[in-house]
């Protein structure tokens, strides 16, 4: 471990403050990190690694990860107790000058719930106001606290974002597996062997998916032009196998689309140059074709159906994701309209009409005998009896009357029982 930066500062202050000894040693630390990922790096480049030296390396890995997490520890335990010692006179203040309520010397002890990340705004002035305050401190030292104080939300936030960031800034350069039992790369919407680096936000994802989970923007696939190879953790340009020698042309994916920039180890997939967008299938002219009336890819035992312009090119009605890019399967209803096969098994369990023009959403003719036998069994009072009602009929889209009744109302041209007040 390098010891260049322990002899710039002497013994005594050291001792003094432990917060300047433990940010000396976290500096040691990342160092000693450094070198140890340059030997690392080398070997890699010069192929002269062997058992001995990759178990060297391991060693010390799991030494230094043995060190960061007591010094993690340590960190903790002696921040916060200062942090505590330089304000404990906080309490004292008036109420008028935003204090914050009094707490026992051992709440600064507990776990992250109770510490200063979790203190408000208002708690957060008044600790540093206090601190500034505070004769026995050095300049030095107050910046350095009012500092942490300032920045121990984001820096928390960041830490749980951001795992794992290289020198180059771009988080994420980690394998990712779809079995991690087994070792399999891939994440849970695909199998494949590489990471993708986001266009626009310069982050590792597995896929758009996992980046459209994880952030508050939507990943452009397209404009994707790099890509980082799981085994050997390079990041390099997008394409169909690894151009790394170390990984001997190993292949990211039995699919890759470079227009989509898609990979798949496991699904049939094919392009759709019409759609523009890839597609689960074997291809146009085999189990799927293009309507250009629809502009949609539909299966061929939809090859007679009810066109409707673009219709696609909609939100799913009950769960308001986009259908044209969706990956689940849709279904056309009767009337043209479309929404994801789960949602309408889960619609039709209440509702037997279309979300959108109110159509029915098939054959309800055994449905509707049994509402006439139903209403023939019925009695009408004395005072309704013989009036009537101006009706609607959302299947034939026709006018009519109907007999009185405060909830079914028959058309009497087709009828249907899906019908409303006019």
């Amino acid at each position: 471990m390098s010891e260049f930066e322990l002899t710039i500062i002497p013994g005594d202050r050291l001792r003094e403050s432990p917060i300047l000894l433990l940010l000396h040693f976290h500096n040691a630390l990342r160092e000693e990190l450094g070198d140890l990922r340059r030997s690392a790096a080398e070997a890699l480049d010069s192929r002269t690694y062997g058992p001995d030296l990759i178990q060297e390396l391991r060693r010390r890995f799991e030494f230094l990860k043995l060190v960061n997490r007591y010094h993690s520890v340590a960190e903790d335990e002696v921040i916060f107790r200062a942090l505590d010692a330089h304000v404990k006179n906080v309490v004292s203040a008036p109420a008028s000058a935003n204090t914050w309520p009094k707490k026992k010397n051992s709440e600064f002890e507990k776990s992250n719930k109770d510490s200063v990340l979790a203190l408000s705004q208002e708690e957060l002035e008044a600790i540093i106001l206090q601190v500034n305050g505070d004769d026995d401190l050095e300049p030095q030292q107050k910046a350095m606290i009012t500092q942490n104080l300032m920045m121990s939300r984001w820096i928390n936030t960041q830490k749980k974002l951001d795992p794992d960031v290289d020198e180059q800034g771009v988080p994420g350069i980690y394998p990712s597996y779809r079995d991690s039992h087994k070792l399999v790369f891939g994440c849970e919407h695909y199998k494949r062997n590489c990471k993708l680096v986001a266009a626009c936000c310069n982050k590792l994802y597995t896929c758009r998916y996992c980046h459209d989970d994880n952030t508050d923007h939507v990943m452009d696939r397209k404009a994707t032009t790099m890509m980082m190879c799981m085994k050997c953790l390079i990041i390099q340009p997008i394409g169909p196998t690894c151009s790394t020698v170390s990984c001997n042309n190993l292949s990211m994916a039995r699919y890759y689309c470079r227009i989509c920039k898609l990979f798949d180890d496991e699904r049939k997939i094919y392009h759709c140059p019409f759609c523009n967008l890839c597609r689960v299938g074997k291809g146009l002219g085999m189990d799927y074709f293009h309507c250009m009336n629809c502009n949609a890819c539909m299966a061929k035992a939809l090859k007679v159906h009810i066109c409707r312009e673009k219709c696609l090119e909609d939100n799913c009605p009950i769960c308001h994701e986009y259908i044209f890019t969706s990956s689940n399967p849709v279904k056309a209803l009767p009337c043209g309209h479309v929404m994801h096969s789960s949602c309408f098994q889960e619609y039709t369990c209440s509702n037997y009409t279309c979300p959108i023009c109110s159509k029915s959403l098939g054959d309800m003719q055994a449905y509707f005998g049994m509402l006439d036998a139903m209403l023939a069994e019925e009695k009408i009072p004395e005072e309704y009896a013989g009036r009537t009602q101006d009706i609607l009929c959302n299947d034939c889209e026709k006018r009519g009357t109907s007999s009185f009744h405060w909830l079914y109302r028959k058309c009497p041209h087709c009828g249907s029982y899906n019908t409303r007040l006019i």
